[in-house]
């Protein structure tokens, strides 16, 4: 036997305690581990499910604030360049037409 369940036999606060769940029928135990594990599992699922949707929604958030500074910018370049010049967005680029 192991250590442990003799010591809990033999204390006097848990002993009682024990022995009462020891004469329990097997399907009493085996409601009381689902409901144990409902009770944490399904916290922890809806927790996991939050956090992915908070990542997703933050995700498409910048990514949307991203293309619109994006945008902008293209915007802004066109106006201000026109066609002339670095307007396809090369820099420092020496190019050579043949």
């Amino acid at each position: 036997m192991q250590t442990w369940r003799v010591y809990i036999r033999k204390h006097p606060s848990f002993g009682p305690w024990y022995a009462r769940v020891e004469r329990r029928p097997g399907w009493v135990a085996g409601i009381a581990m689902a409901a144990a594990a409902v009770v944490i599992l399904v916290p922890l699922l809806l927790l996991t499910v939050a956090a992915i949707f908070v990542g997703v929604v933050v995700f498409v958030t910048l990514g949307a604030i991203v293309w619109a500074v994006a945008l902008v910018r293209s915007l802004i370049a066109q106006v201000t360049l026109g066609t002339r010049g670095r307007g396809d967005g090369r820099q420092n680029v020496r190019v050579i037409r043949r």
